[in-house]
């Protein structure tokens, strides 16, 4: 039960935040200059060289070259490439901040379907047999198959 009430609460905290309307994050004028006049330009120069164009290059630039916004399997309500070139002000800021949020909210939700399946596999001994090939065809395995391995 007490695993079952963390998970719950670990769910509210980490996925409530990616159906939030609005989230409201408060810095100082020095923090916003920083985020705006260095992390900004740089994150936007990775983006165009991971595409291949020039570090000065363009949301249509991008999108030309073939990115598309994406989410992880994980967490398919998370998007985890934006295709635009963030500008240096108020709203290139959230957005920003926003990719963090979202890379650290997929890094969680990977995290725990990790520990859920060490801790199925951990339980795999003592499934029974009709268990067993239920849980291996349901994931288009052959019945016998030992999944945890």
């Amino acid at each position: 039960m007490q695993k079952l009430l963390g998970w719950f609460v670990v769910s509210l905290v980490f996925v409530a935040p990616a159906f939030a309307a609005n989230v409201t994050i408060e810095h100082t004028t020095g923090q916003s200059n920083a985020i705006r006049t260095t992390l900004i330009p740089a994150r936007n120069a990775e983006v165009c060289k991971e595409f291949g164009l020039a570090s000065s290059c363009s949301t249509a630039d991008l999108v030309a070259a073939g990115c598309v916004n994406a989410t992880h399997p994980i967490a398919p309500t998370v998007v985890t490439r934006y295709c635009q070139i963030l500008t240096q002000d108020a709203t290139g800021e959230d957005t920003y901040i926003q990719e963090i949020a979202d890379a650290a909210m997929v890094r969680r939700f990977i995290a725990a379907k990790a520990e859920r399946v060490r801790n199925w596999c951990a339980n795999w001994p003592n499934r029974t047999q009709a268990e067993r090939d239920a849980a291996c065809t349901a994931v288009g395995l052959q019945a016998g198959c030992d999944a945890c391995e």
